[in-house]
């Protein structure tokens, strides 16, 4: 997505949510292109290493394991070794690695044994455009399941609308709440690390 949001006052970020998702619904989804089967190994590997970045992130936020997950205790019971996890867990973690090998195709770059290999900064430019595609499915499936932008998040439709705060447009949220992209920042880099550790080229 092209369009740049900027908002000063909740006004503008109300304003700015409700175009966002006015462009984000006259897409045509998926945007996604199928899986290679060739490329169906490496979803494993990328599966852990993701489920490992997003660790890493919590316990820097100051998350511990604990067998219920809860935001005011900072515990989560996912912090474990992806070894650990239940199957519908891995699984889970295994659709968003097939979800990135897609999204690295759909952002106009190639995997191979032996293509040229992009550039460190063309890597860099890659991965924001990942970011933002990651944001932009996600916010897509919310607003499907009748999800709409406010600063209180709300998963329970009994206590009125359902509503989440990261359902902006990219560049405003990571003005507002940056913490809340470090997901899709940390599994678009895994993404492309998994590629590449397992010997595969990149191009672009």
């Amino acid at each position: 997505m092209t369009n740049k949001f900027t908002a000063t006052s909740a006004a503008e970020i109300e304003a700015a949510a409700r175009a966002y998702q006015e462009e984000l619904m006259t897409k045509a989804w998926p945007i996604t292109p199928a899986l290679p089967r060739e490329l169906a190994p490496l979803v494993e590997n990328m599966a852990k290493k993701s489920h490992e970045a997003w660790a890493v992130a919590k316990r820097a936020a100051g998350y511990v394991y604990g067998p219920k997950t809860s935001d005011e205790l900072k515990t989560h019971s996912l912090l474990v070794p992806y070894e650990e996890l239940s199957e519908e867990h891995k699984e889970e973690s295994r659709r968003n690695s097939r979800t990135s090998i897609q999204l690295i195709l759909s952002v106009g770059c190639s995997i191979s044994k032996d293509g040229t290999p992009a550039t460190v900064e063309q890597l860099k430019a890659k991965v924001k455009e990942i970011v933002e595609a990651l944001h932009n499915e996600w916010a897509y499936a919310k607003f499907l399941k009748a999800y709409s932008y406010a600063e209180t998040r709300n998963d329970d439709p009994s206590k009125g609308p359902l509503t989440h705060r990261d359902l902006l447009p990219l560049d405003l949220l990571m003005q507002l709440h940056p913490e809340d992209v470090d997901y899709d920042v940390d599994t678009a880099e895994a993404a492309v690390e998994a590629v590449l550790d397992a010997g595969l080229v990149i191009s672009v």
